[in-house]
């Protein structure tokens, strides 16, 4: 079974900021939840970042993350899809 995202959702950053610009979940094949996707502007155009937290030694660790780079790209084609449709309503 191949694994797809099912629903997303995007929440723009309210905030200014230059580099995160929004966060986002996505339901995988309408059972399982990944929250705190972030939306973030690099050097190379938009990317989105998995869940993580910081280490005791100040490294950030992914907490949830694709091991297989089709889906990666799969979720981060959806997510920046739904970001870039959530910006333009609010223009």
């Amino acid at each position: 079974m191949r694994t797809t995202v099912t629903s997303c959702r995007v929440f723009v950053n309210e905030d200014y900021d230059d580099r995160l610009l929004g966060f986002a979940s996505v339901v995988l094949n309408g059972d399982f939840v990944v929250s705190d996707l972030k939306i973030i502007r690099g050097h190379k155009g938009l990317f989105v970042a998995m869940p993580n937290k910081r280490r005791k030694d100040g490294e950030f660790h992914d907490v949830a993350h694709p091991i297989v780079p089709s889906l990666r790209e799969h979720i981060e084609t959806v997510v920046l899809n739904e970001y870039h449709h959530k910006i333009g309503l609010m223009q």
